[in-house]
């Protein structure tokens, strides 16, 4: 457990990809508590730290506020023994500002699952300036489904494909408008580079493709012009025609 820490610390936190059971917005909350950790495994923060990283509001202070949730989330995690409190005072009578020290144990890196999503600190940063109607944890949803479908494991290509089947949109429970304007956002903030891969016939009919999405490292080219070879065998063309339909 200990190399794991050593190996993703200040790398990369392990967001779950259990993604209708894993509660994203306190996903938000572990990662500052991670980000903030040090190589003995202790994080220094406080609640408005926190507040203030994920970009919630300090206007609302009533007890549905996101400062609230915070204090809910410090307590379970303690109850869980994810984390043991090592300085300041209680938490649910801390004041926002109070400096709180938090020993992070092994359990708090223990996922349901195997599967989860590479989370950095620029990513983190990106998802958050995002300025969009859609809710930081849903992007954050939404990141990790599309990060988990790219493995990297050259010399194999890697990317995400959003497809007529809309799996993504089926599998988060969500609808194709949120999902098009998490994409929209996430391509505008250069988290991932898109592809627009254009239509084909089928029965005569013009479809579109699916687009290709792929992370912005420098393969991305490569993992493109792969992907889109795939494709091509896929829907049996030389070459994708012009966009007819809306583009997906």
């Amino acid at each position: 457990m200990f190399l794991r820490r050593w190996l993703n610390w200040n790398t990369f936190y392990q967001v779950p990809a259990d993604y209708n059971e894993t509660d994203y917005k306190r996903e938000l909350i572990k990662f500052c508590l991670w980000e903030k950790s040090t190589l003995n495994d202790t994080a220094s923060i406080s609640i408005n730290y926190i507040r203030d990283r994920c970009r919630y509001s300090e206007s609302n202070r009533n007890k549905n506020s996101f400062s609230a949730y915070v204090r809910f989330v410090l307590k379970d995690l303690i109850a869980r023994d994810e984390i043991v409190q090592i300085y300041g005072d209680d938490i649910e009578t801390a004041l926002g500002i109070s400096y709180l020290e938090f020993k992070i144990l092994d359990k708090f890196y223990n996922m349901p699952s195997n599967i989860f999503a590479k989370l950095t600190v620029p990513v983190f940063n990106s998802i958050l300036d995002i300025k969009c109607s859609v809710s930081k944890p849903i992007l954050l949803k939404v990141y990790t489904y599309m990060r988990c479908h790219m493995i990297e494991s050259p010399p194999q290509p890697y990317g995400f494909r959003y497809g007529l089947d809309k799996t993504i949109v089926r599998d988060l429970h969500l609808n194709r408008k949120t999902v098009d304007t998490c994409l929209d956002a996430f391509v505008d903030k250069n988290i991932f580079i898109k592809y627009t891969t254009g239509s084909y016939y089928k029965d005569g009919e013009p479809r579109n493709a699916p687009n290709i999405y792929v992370i912005p490292d420098d393969i991305a080219d490569h993992n493109i012009k792969a992907l889109l070879e795939e494709l091509k065998q896929r829907y049996g063309v030389n070459e994708f025609a012009p966009i007819i339909t809306p583009v997906d």
